[in-house]
C-alpha cells in the first residue's frame, strides 16, 4: 500500500496547511502469454484489493513497467517475442529493487537456477497454489516497502551528517 501526503494551503493570510494522506493498494503487473491464466490471478489477486494491469509477452511487459511503474511483476517465463528471464534482466537493469515473482510451469532445476540468475525474487510453479501465491506476494510487498523506508531513512540520515560536518 502507498502513502500519499497532500498539503492542502489555504492561503498566505490563514496559515493553516493541512496535510492529508491517501492510501492506494499495490499495482501488480501480470505478464504471462495465457489469457486464461491472467484472468485466474486477476480474479484472486482483485478479491486481495491489489490492483493490476496485465502484459501478454516480455516487450509488452517492459512498456506496461516503464508507463505505469507497478510495485510488483508477476511474470511467467515462457513467453514469444521475449522470454521471462531476459524480460527480468531488463527489468532489473531499470529498477533493481523491484519484486520480480517468476510464476511458470517449468518447475526443473534448470529453469529455477536461470530465474534467480536473471534477477527473480521469487519463484511460483504452475499450477499455482493460491494460498502461497497470496503470501508470496504480501511478503514481497512487505519487504519492497521497508527497504524503500530504510533508504529514506539513510539518505536523511545521510543529509543530517552533512549538514553537522558543514
Amino acid at each position: 500500500m502507498h502513502t500519499i501526503n497532500l498539503t492542502v494551503d489555504p492561503g498566505p493570510s490563514s496559515g493553516l496547511g493541512e496535510t492529508f494522506s491517501v492510501q492506494t493498494q499495490p499495482l501488480l503487473l501480470i505478464a504471462d502469454d495465457d489469457p486464461s491464466q491472467r484472468l485466474l490471478i486477476r480474479h484472486v489477486m482483485s478479491k486481495e484489493g491489489y490492483r493490476m494491469i496485465e502484459a501478454s509477452n516480455g516487450e509488452s511487459c517492459l512498456e506496461t513497467f516503464t508507463a505505469r511503474l507497478p510495485d510488483i511483476v508477476l511474470l511467467d517465463a515462457v513467453m514469444p517475442q521475449l522470454d521471462g528471464f531476459e524480460c527480468c534482466r531488463r527489468l532489473r537493469a531499470q529498477n533493481p529493487d523491484l519484486p520480480v515473482l517468476m510464476v511458470t510451469a517449468l518447475d526443473d532445476e534448470t529453469s529455477v537456477a536461470e530465474a534467480f540468475a536473471a534477477g527473480a525474487t521469487d519463484y511460483i510453479p504452475k499450477p499455482i497454489y493460491w494460498p502461497v501465491l497470496k503470501q508470496r506476494i504480501r511478503y514481497l510487498l512487505e519487504v519492497s516497502r521497508a527497504h524503500h523506508h530504510l533508504r529514506k531513512l539513510n539518505q536523511a540520515l545521510e543529509e543530517k551528517v552533512k549538514e553537522r560536518t558543514a
